[in-house]
């Protein structure tokens, strides 16, 4: 064995000892079970809470998975077959009386049962995390234009959207002085891409949505009305939708703003989840070529292309020390593939009708 195939195969070792079964299934893994049931007996109790607590979280994983769209087709699953689907499950805390039992506890289920489930079904599912994204919520009200200043309710309701099972991680600007500092309410409206580029480096994140609502009350109505530009902006997207919404009463004016933030966010979710959805009968194979500085990087690269959902195999064609030429065996078309890899910090581009894998802000990760 030459001594480039030796550092070859000690870069294998160390990519897969590097990825760590969580990393691997933290799609699949369900976190913050809460069960509490009561019985004649703790043991009693604590199997009616067991049991409780993996139907919740099979629940829960489905419409993670899952669009909104098709969550009125997922099954009624029986104990034995959740059972079928769960790997482990782990008893954060516990709390147990004579009769009552309490826990918190954490589900991973087995990647494979759970794909072949969705599958014989007939539903459309993604296992790709997006990337955190930056939301700046403006409000235009009564004349008056907000993004910091306090009360500012449309940054409250987008504080209230529950974070768990989020496929779009979504980051509320904090308002503080260095928020401030950075952009103002007048650059944000006028879509100053240097102040927007400067708001998405200090959260460290790519993508910057700016959620701009102007509220009117409806007076023939009585109900107030609220439209809202969605403009998501970042490296590789620039997009606009306009969304509008109607309350029930010019009472519940937080009512409207808390509904519509949701709405919204589930918009962005559900258009996620489609664009990254795995094509199961779409199975294609890409050559393409690693650029590397050292042995490192491509334990790096490795390292993350495995824990892409959509990419089913590596197969090394040839590796040298400056770079390695690869197939990917992966699901979707490349476009699809270009997203996934995305979330990773990797880029897939064409130059000269070859394909280029390459790590992205390669000073920051």
């Amino acid at each position: 064995m030459t001594m480039i195939k030796q550092f070859v195969a000690a870069g294998f070792v160390a990519a897969f000892a590097c990825l760590s079964p969580a990393q691997a299934q933290s799609v699949y893994t369900v976190d913050n079970v809460s069960v509490d049931a009561t019985d004649q007996t703790a043991a009693a109790a604590r199997d009616i809470a067991l049991a409780a607590g993996q139907k919740d979280a099979a629940v829960r994983l489905l419409r993670r998975l899952t669009p909104k769209s098709h969550h009125t087709l997922l099954p009624e699953l029986g104990a034995e077959r959740i059972a079928r689907l769960i790997a482990s499950m782990e008893i954060l805390s516990e709390k147990r009386s004579s009769t009552r039992y309490l826990a918190d506890l954490s589900f991973n289920f087995k990647k494979e049962n759970v794909r072949r489930l969705l599958q014989n079904l007939n539903i459309p599912f993604s296992e790709t995390i997006s990337k955190p994204v930056l939301v700046l919520p403006i409000l235009e009200a009564a004349g008056a234009t907000n993004l910091w200043d306090e009360p500012n309710p449309w940054r409250d309701a987008w504080r209230g959207i529950d974070p768990i099972d989020r496929f779009v991680p979504l980051i509320v600007a904090g308002g503080d002085l260095a928020d401030v500092a950075t952009i103002s309410v007048e650059q944000a409206v006028a879509n100053d891409l240097d102040r927007i580029a400067a708001i998405a480096k200090r959260y460290k994140v790519d993508d910057v949505i700016l959620v701009h609502a102007v509220l009117v009350q409806d007076l023939a109505a009585g109900i107030p009305r609220l439209t809202v530009t969605v403009q998501r902006i970042g490296p590789t997207v620039d997009s606009t939708v306009i969304e509008s919404f109607a309350g029930t009463s010019r009472h519940a004016v937080g009512e409207l703003l808390a509904e519509s933030a949701l709405a919204i966010a589930e918009g962005i979710e559900e258009k996620w989840k489609r664009a990254t959805r795995l094509e199961f009968s779409e199975k294609s194979r890409l050559s393409v070529q690693v650029p590397l500085a050292d042995l490192h990087e491509w334990i790096i690269i490795r390292k993350r292309l495995i824990e892409v959902a959509a990419v089913q195999h590596i197969e090394i064609r040839e590796m040298t020390r400056t770079s390695t030429q690869v197939v990917l065996h992966h699901l979707g078309d490349p476009h699809a593939l270009s997203v996934a890899l995305a979330q990773r910090n990797l880029s897939l581009t064409k130059e000269d009708d070859f394909w280029i894998v390459r790590r992205m802000n390669k000073a920051n990760n």
